[in-house]
């Protein structure tokens, strides 16, 4: 049901207006149950717009607009003429649809929630309002203090925010010496400008733990506070940062003065549902202005991209096929990609199998256990790039603006379909033309159908590939046993986790992930090994037991799900009778002869892993996986 005191509300505006509009406006309101209220809300706000205009017409009145384009901003007195001629010498023509919907708004109202898609500018739209209000105090001698906070989710959407407040402030002598920047965020120090800028800035930008911790430290800056933003909204809440941000607010209520006024919030968010609209009303107010960037009826997946679904039979199909088509890809002088993985451990051995597979030069990888350093260093050549390819997980989802991406390429199933559309968000930004490509192995299909139904996404092209069809990535390149046991057991978590929130068939998941480990191997008998107790702890079905998983006691296992003879009928019928001959085209019966040379580079002697003789190291081999022993390195 719709808050009553809103409702009323708008009644009596249009009672002013149109009486018999505003009765037709009431009935309909109280057919509206909870769960069309928000969606109602935005419909009702823009049928409310519509009427007033109308009637203002008729009566040759003014009506105030709360839309702003870049001529209009250019000529208007309320913005300071060094901040326009910085946002003119970016070389605008337009502002996009949400600068012009959220400037205003931001100055005007105390709390708004803005739905827009990633890629469309929203930066802007809070970050030129911020400035000039900044500017306001520079002339009034105001006392110092912070008059904005801005909380993203990750460390590379805060300094990416950092970095285009810094295009403005930069571009301006007048700006660049009176208006400070600080971003706070876990593994950096805080960006405090040097030399004259002494005291506390006037704009923070910073993750919500170290926003926290500061405001722990020392509150009295924030006692002028006038302007909070939540960037990317949805993926705070999604991330599990919703007590932080309540205790923040608990901090923030408590440190400003009372004389300042009420607190204006802003939420952008790329999705806006139950959970982000709840957080709204719990954190701003319950009345916020909602302003919707996002057509009715449009998918949520921007729709200058181009998308395609590739069809495999198993994930090592999908892993072969994708690495495939970037290296091919990787060549043409025009191509700059961002190829998503699930797990930091396959980003660093994919990454190293591209290059293997192609120039070394032109190929980055991003994932969450590089410093910051790296992470900013890496970032930093992608952006000058002009082709190339960037193998990453989705720490390079959101807030990573790469300019000129040609193509986005993911394998598997997302954590959930928002992540899915944020993804593809890093092509086909500000109006471009992109394209992405979504590899899924048949027990990964149902995620296609989860996305359709979801956000309505259809894609504009479905290839299905055969096992005969894949390219042997595993017979070009050499994978170390170690690290293929990394990758295995490191993908392992990640395709549980899926499997349970998508409902997918679990057995059928895990039995594809032994199978690409034996692949990487070139051992159609390796078994993934684990204590029983890793076991029962990860919930893995019992009937991957002895023929995938190979455990320590299979006594103490937990009998969940079907039985084994079920699961097992099941896996003859999905798959390829459970044999291994689309790994090797002559099926395994050269492993022996194509071992020697497969594991050539870790018995030369000169890489340090081993000096010992090139038989003892072929019967070492052949024992350790012939027989499915472990050594005490595979215990961890």
């Amino acid at each position: 049901m719709l808050h009553k005191s809103w409702v009323c509300a708008r009644v009596v505006t249009l009672a002013s207006s149109s009486q018999r509009a505003s009765l037709r406006l009431f009935s309909s309101l109280a057919r509206l149950n909870f769960k069309s209220s928000f969606a109602a809300r935005n419909t009702i706000s823009v049928t409310d717009e519509s009427a007033v205009r109308e009637d203002a017409t008729k009566e040759n009145l003014a009506v105030p607009s709360t839309e702003i384009t870049l001529p209009q901003f250019l000529n208007d007195d309320r913005f300071h003429g060094c901040l326009k001629k910085s946002v003119k010498d970016l070389l605008f023509t337009e502002f996009t649809p949400v600068q012009q919907r959220a400037i205003l708004p931001f100055i005007s109202e105390e709390g708004v929630v803005c739905k827009a898609k990633t890629g469309t500018g929203k930066t802007l739209s809070f970050v030129i309002p911020l400035l000039n209000r900044c500017l306001d105090d520079m002339e009034t001698k105001a006392k110092p203090g912070i008059k904005g906070l801005i909380i993203a989710p990750t460390r590379d959407l805060a300094r990416q925010i950092y970095e285009d407040i810094l295009k403005l402030t930069n571009s301006h002598s007048k700006m660049k010496r009176n208006i400070k920047t600080e971003l706070w965020c876990g593994g950096t120090q805080s960006m405090r400008p040097r030399g004259r800028n002494f005291g506390p800035p006037q704009i923070v930008i910073g993750t919500p733990g170290r926003i926290l911790d500061n405001l722990n430290r020392n509150s009295r800056p924030f006692a002028s506070l006038e302007y909070r933003v939540f960037d990317e909204a949805d993926r705070l809440l999604d991330q599990g940062f919703e007590q932080e941000l309540v205790s923040i607010d608990e901090a923030l209520q408590a440190a400003r003065e009372p004389t300042i006024g009420p607190l204006k919030n802003t939420l952008f968010s790329a999705t806006v549902d139950d959970t982000v609209i709840n957080f709204a009303k719990s954190q701003i107010q319950e009345d916020f202005k909602y302003i919707n960037c996002v057509q009715e009826n449009e998918t949520e997946a921007h729709k200058a991209i181009e998308q395609e679904l590739v069809h495999t039979e198993s994930l090592h199909d999908s892993v072969s096929a994708a690495i495939d088509h970037v290296v091919e890809k990787k060549a043409s002088s025009k191509y700059k990609g961002v190829f998503f993985l699930p797990t930091k451990v396959i980003v660093e051995n994919v990454f190293n199998i591209v290059r293997d597979l192609s120039s070394s030069k032109g190929v980055w990888r991003l994932h969450g256990d590089m410093s910051q350093a790296k992470r900013d260093r890496t970032t930093a050549d992608f952006k000058k790039a002009s082709q190339g390819i960037l193998i990453c997980t989705d720490v390079a989802a959101r807030g990573m603006d790469f300019k000129n991406i040609t193509e986005v390429v993911q394998i598997g199933v997302s954590r959930d379909t928002a992540d899915y559309v944020h993804k593809i968000g890093r092509t086909g930004r500000a109006g471009a033309l992109g394209q992405a490509k979504l590899y899924l192995s048949s027990p990964e299909m149902p995620f296609a159908r989860r996305l359709n139904k979801d956000l309505g996404i259809e894609f504009s092209t479905t290839t299905k590939i055969e096992p005969e069809e894949v390219k042997l990535i595993f017979e070009r390149t050499s994978v170390h046993p170690d690290d293929a046991e990394e990758v295995a057991m490191s993908m392992l978590g990640a395709q549980k986790a899926v499997a349970d929130a998508f409902r997918l068939d679990k057995f059928l998941m895990i039995k594809d992930l032994v199978d690409l480990y034996r692949a990487m191997l070139n051992d159609p008998s390796a078994k993934l090994y684990m204590t029983a107790k890793k076991f029962n702890m990860i919930g893995l079905p019992t009937s991957l037991v002895p023929d995938h998983v190979e455990v320590d006691d299979e006594r103490q296992l937990k009998q969940k799900g079907p039985g084994r003879r079920d699961m097992r009928r099941q896996f003859e019928r999905n798959t390829r009778g459970g044999n291994f001959q689309h790994y090797g085209r002559n099926s395994y019966s050269s492993y022996s002869s194509r071992r020697n040379d497969r594991f050539s580079s870790y018995r030369d002697g000169n890489d340090g892993r081993s000096n010992r003789s090139q038989a003892d190291s072929l019967q070492d081999l052949d024992s350790h996986y012939r027989h499915g022993h472990r050594s005490k390195r595979s215990f961890r």
